[in-house]
């Protein structure tokens, strides 16, 4: 919920306003896009949790570190307009929804396969945010010398 929030009052005005790379998505696009990515993993959740495998808490501990750290990114992005702090939470997103999507294979394929758009939209999403970063740098916030 504060994630959502902070997102939308950045959109408003923060992220129309910077330099955003051409195969940026619209943003009208990320909360109905944020819908289906959640609602893809707490299905997968929900089937890691009918599995008798030894690496569904791993699995599950590692999605909810991905979930945690998703609801954590808009906000920095978004709302405190931290972009380089939102690149290095999104390449920790990267990370870890690699593993919970490769540790879910061998726990249940479906699971796997449910958490495969996240980890697309996480790489699609870091190059993105990674771009912006460069475009917008000469207009970061700096200390002024004093």
């Amino acid at each position: 919920m504060i994630a959502s929030e902070g997102a939308l009052r950045g959109l408003a005005g923060w992220y129309m306003a910077i330099e955003r790379p051409k195969w940026s998505l619209h943003p009208s696009l990320y909360s109905p896009l944020w819908t289906v990515l959640f609602g893809l993993s707490g299905f997968a959740a929900w089937r890691l949790l009918r599995q008798d495998n030894e690496q569904k808490t791993v699995t599950l501990v590692l999605l909810a570190v991905t979930l945690g750290l998703s609801a954590l990114w808009p906000w920095l992005f978004f709302d405190l307009q931290l972009t380089f702090a939102s690149v290095i939470v999104s390449g920790a997103l990267c990370f870890t929804s690699l593993l919970a999507c490769g540790l879910s294979f061998r726990v249940s394929r479906t699971a796997g396969w449910l958490l495969t758009p996240l980890l697309l939209w996480t790489l699609f999403a870091t190059a993105t945010n990674i771009e912006i970063w460069r475009l917008n740098t000469s207009q970061q916030p700096t200390k002024s010398a004093k």
